[in-house]
C-alpha cells in the first residue's frame, strides 16, 4: 500500500480460499504490522472451525520520506537564495499543503517540526506524529556570467 494509504487507512478486497473479503486497513498502520482476522482463516480442526488470518501490511515509502514511529521526515529542496536571504517555501505534506518560514542563514539539513502533520496515531487517528522538515539546499548549476561574477565578490570578503 502506499505511504498516502496508511496515513489516511483504506481497504482492500481479499480472496482467501472461495471465499471474497473486504478488509478495512485503519491510519497509522506501520511497514510489517500484523493485522488478525480473526475466525478468517483455513478450516483445521474437525469441528469445521476455521483459524485465524493474520495479514502482515507492507508500505512503499516514497525516497523523500523517512518513518520513525509516528514521525515523518521529509526532505525538501530549497534554493540558495532562500537559505541564504530567508523567505518562505510551500512543503506538500500528506494532508496538503503548508507554508514554511525559512529564516536567513538556513543551513541544509537543518530539521524544521510542523506539529500534528505526521503519522496517525494506530486506532487513535485524532492523535498524530509531527512532519519533520529536513532543508537540501540546491545549488545553482548554470550561473549568469554576472551571478558569477557577484559570487565572486562575496568570496572575497
Amino acid at each position: 500500500m502506499s505511504l498516502k494509504e496508511a496515513f489516511e487507512g483504506t481497504s482492500r478486497t481479499l480472496r482467501v480460499g472461495k471465499e471474497k473479503m473486504k478488509i478495512k486497513i485503519p491510519a497509522g498502520i506501520k511497514d510489517g504490522q500484523r493485522l488478525k482476522l480473526k475466525g478468517k482463516g483455513t478450516s483445521r480442526a474437525r469441528n469445521g472451525a476455521r483459524g485465524d488470518l493474520y495479514l502482515t501490511v507492507r508500505i512503499n515509502m516514497p525516497e523523500e520520506y523517512e518513518r520513525k514511529g509516528d514521525n515523518l521526515y521529509l526532505d525538501h529542496p530549497i534554493d540558495l537564495y532562500t537559505a541564504v536571504l530567508g523567505g518562505e517555501t510551500v512543503v506538500q505534506t500528506l494532508s496538503g499543503k503548508a507554508k514554511l518560514s525559512i529564516p536567513e542563514g538556513t543551513s541544509s539539513g537543518k530539521l524544521f517540526r510542523l506539529n500534528g502533520m505526521g503519522m496517525p496515531k494506530f486506532k487513535h487517528s485524532s492523535k498524530q506524529g509531527d512532519l519533520l522538515v529536513r532543508i537540501q539546499i540546491e545549488v545553482p548549476e548554470q550561473l549568469s556570467a554576472e551571478e558569477k561574477k557577484l559570487f565572486k565578490k562575496l568570496a572575497q570578503k
